[in-house]
């Protein structure tokens, strides 16, 4: 699990000539956080393929720790595969890494890329070794429905063959705002290039605005003069058409030149009687906001997305539409084998689709917009449910995420406290912390059950808890009599002091037997007694304390005639 090994090949005939060519790929991922990939390919010159003639290799990686991301990319590529002397060959190379700091919660997103190229050219030939040194930095501020995004680009061209160096510089600005279907974009761009003892700089001002219905205006200028355009759709039943005029004007504020266009689709079915007929499947595939199961105006195109009908694999394209090469009449299993992150069918898959002779099968397929609950339980120390600063995070706490009356999913928190559910369609959540899975004498401080919709407000679920202190047992001790006296060894008819402070415990009375009848002959810690007659007597003492509870000593005491 986590390990995916994929090979690819293909060989044919380009005439009497054979070609082919070979892909290796390998993806190791451990969880959203950690990624590796590595792919190596060969190419021939005549195989129909963006790769023609090339052979290499890629090497791929990625690491997430909230809130950093790391990553990084190396590429090793050569054309003239067969190595055929009398053509020149040419090797790149490339060593890109990157670090993104992006914390939720947080209005601010920063973003950096530093790469190395490298061009060599050998054999016949112009010489050629070219080598760039970039450094990106991104930074984006807000959220929708504003958002401002600005970048820094610095560019280093070595021709290491004619000796020279070109610096370009390029910054920019651009501002997002979005209310409902309608977008407006303003964009600020300068860029300067040094090099050969010169310099020059360029800025540009774009202002573009889109409306719901698909009608986009859009304002440039700069010192080269300005423009403005404006693009209209037209649907007419299946006839569909865009409308555009744009105005170019120089410096001075002349007019440049002005243009119009008209492009128009309109789907027709030809079955020449002299070939063999096929049919065809196509469709679209849209994210359904509205849950008609049709597409509306406005509604997106789900692009990227791979569908297969009895082993034919094609893509969507970025209108979410797609359509399959010609095919034989009958019935045809179609599904959708992969879709971007967070999008799901709306319908049951696979579908069975009936192509015709010479015609083709459309296939509709509406899509919802995942969404995500994410959240947190954190030590509450103070006990007022908001996580404040420096309440850490409880980690190896069970989370549960309900809907209509079952348990759907479980998820256990990270060290941090934090928790997620992505991927999930739209609807009414229930969210709970099974409170057997904290710590001792850990409860909650916030409500136990909390409810979130998909989509809405991102929002996290916070729980809190707290630590109560461990009880405190009291526990009651029996007092310990003891007592003393002086002389040690009195004598008949002699006066003797007992002491009994030396007893332990809150107490409160003492009383003293010295006849050994069982009667109190005195009260009190220190007394004194005179024995009449010699001999060996049995003195008692019996203590009482602050919670009633007593204590006795027996000594006995030898008098001397």
């Amino acid at each position: 699990e986590g390990l995916t090994l994929r090979g690819e090949g293909a060989a044919g005939f380009i005439g009497a000539v054979p070609d082919g060519g070979l892909r290796v790929a390998f993806t190791a991922q451990a969880g959203p956080e950690m990624g590796l990939q590595a792919e190596a390919y060969a190419v021939g010159p005549r195989l129909p393929s963006p790769r023609a003639d090339r052979a290499g290799f890629t090497l791929s990686g990625q690491v997430a720790a909230s809130p950093w991301g790391l990553r990084f990319t190396t590429r090793w590529e050569r054309d003239n595969v067969w190595a055929v002397s009398f053509l020149p060959t040419v090797v790149r190379s490339e060593l890109t890494t990157g670090a993104d700091w992006t914390a939720r919660g947080w209005p601010v997103a920063l973003f950096s890329t530093v790469a190395l190229r490298r061009s060599q050219g050998f054999g016949l030939g112009p010489g050629l070794d070219r080598r760039t040194f970039l450094v990106d930095l991104a930074a984006t501020v807000g959220d929708a429905p504003l958002l401002l995004r600005l970048t820094a680009r610095w560019r280093w061209e070595d021709d290491l063959v004619l000796g020279s160096r070109e610096r370009v510089e390029e910054y920019g600005q651009w501002i997002h705002l979005t209310l409902g279907k309608a977008r407006a974009t303003l964009a600020l761009t300068e860029t300067a290039t040094y090099g050969g003892g010169t310099a020059s700089t360029t800025a540009v001002a774009v202002l573009n605005v889109r409306t719901s219905p698909g009608v986009s205006v859009e304002f440039r200028y700069s010192r080269d003069g300005g423009g403005a355009g404006v693009e209209v759709p037209i649907q007419v039943g299946v006839l569909s058409a865009t409308a555009g005029v744009d105005l170019l004007w120089d410096p001075s504020g002349a007019v440049r030149s002005l243009r119009g266009a008209v492009g128009f689709e309109y789907p027709f079915r030809v079955a020449p009687p002299f070939l063999p007929a096929k049919g065809q499947i196509e469709g679209e595939l849209f994210v359904d906001e509205n849950g008609n199961g049709r597409r509306d105006p406005g509604e997106a195109g789900v692009a990227g997305a791979v569908l297969v009908a009895d082993g034919i694999q094609v893509a969507s394209g970025s209108d979410g539409r797609f359509l399959f090469p010609p095919l034989a009449p009958g019935s045809y299993s179609l599904t959708v084998a992969r879709l971007p992150r967070g999008v799901a069918p709306r319908i049951e898959l696979p579908l069975s689709v009936d192509v015709p002779l010479a015609g083709r099968a459309v296939v509709i397929v509406p899509c919802v917009r995942l969404g995500e609950i994410r959240g947190r339980v954190f030590d509450d120390a103070d006990q007022d449910g908001i996580a404040s600063v420096g309440e850490a995070g409880l980690g190896r706490v069970r989370v549960v995420l309900g809907r209509d009356g079952q348990e759907l999913e479980e998820a256990y928190t990270d060290p941090s406290g934090a928790f997620a559910f992505v991927e999930l369609p739209p609807g009414e959540y229930r969210v709970w912390v099974d409170v057997g899975s904290l710590p001792e004498r850990f409860e909650l401080t916030t409500p136990a059950v909390q409810e979130r919709a998909v989509p809405g407000p991102e929002e996290p679920v916070v729980f809190g808890v707290w630590e109560r202190p461990r009880p405190v047992v009291v526990v009651y001790r029996p007092p310990v009599a003891d007592f003393t006296w002086d002389p040690p060894l009195p004598g008949a008819g002699e006066p003797a002091t007992f002491d009994a402070r030396s007893s332990l415990g809150n107490i409160t009375s003492y009383e003293w037997d010295f006849t050994g009848d069982g009667e109190v002959d005195a009260e009190g810690a220190v007394v004194v007694w005179t024995f009449p007659e010699p001999g060996l007597y049995l003195v008692t003492l019996v203590v009482t304390d602050d919670a009633q509870l007593s204590a006795e000593a027996q000594l006995l005491v030898q008098v001397r005639p």
